[in-house]
């Protein structure tokens, strides 16, 4: 097998992904399920998902698939209508931006969620996280439309350039 990876960090896994779509952790020389995949992730140990035949890295596939499985299982935490919307940036000229803005906006949610947990008693999390959450999502849109305003304002012609 040919490895096309530089592990970031020496404590990264590497996880082996076989055409069966069996998964097996080299650090711990098994095979490990999604399940342990998702472990590793709420701990946040890093690893990467090495393709045996070729040696690309497939942990973004590998991380939808698992989004896909958990959605079958129960609800999901994204709507079909949020897919859709998702989905219409493929290709589109803005699709790199709207990458970059919902990695942000899920690490200021993160941030807005660790800092609620930590300041304050589980009986008023939730009230909390919400009124945080409000703050944040009301910043998002004036940014949203000054982004949108500048867009405009760069076109003689008042019209967005998108596909």
């Amino acid at each position: 097998m040919i490895m096309k990876i530089n592990n970031k960090a020496d404590n990264e896994r590497i996880i082996t992904k076989y055409p069966n779509r069996r998964l097996y952790d080299r650090t711990d020389s098994q095979y490990i399920p999604f399940a342990g995949v998702k472990e590793l992730i709420v701990n946040n140990i890093p690893f990467k998902v090495i393709e045996d035949k070729t040696g690309n890295d497939v942990t973004r596939v590998v991380l939808v698939q698992m989004i896909a499985e958990e959605s079958f299982k129960n609800d999901g935490i994204f709507s079909e209508q949020l897919l859709r919307q998702i989905i219409q940036f493929y290709g589109n000229s803005m699709g790199g931006v709207m990458g970059t803005y919902l990695e942000k906006a899920m690490g200021n949610f993160l941030a807005i969620h660790h800092e609620v947990l930590k300041n304050t008693n589980i009986s008023s999390v939730s009230d909390e996280f919400n009124k945080l959450l409000d703050d944040s999502i009301n910043r998002n849109h004036k940014f949203i439309n000054e982004m949108q305003a500048l867009f405009l304002a760069g076109n003689s012609d008042g019209k967005s350039k998108t596909n």
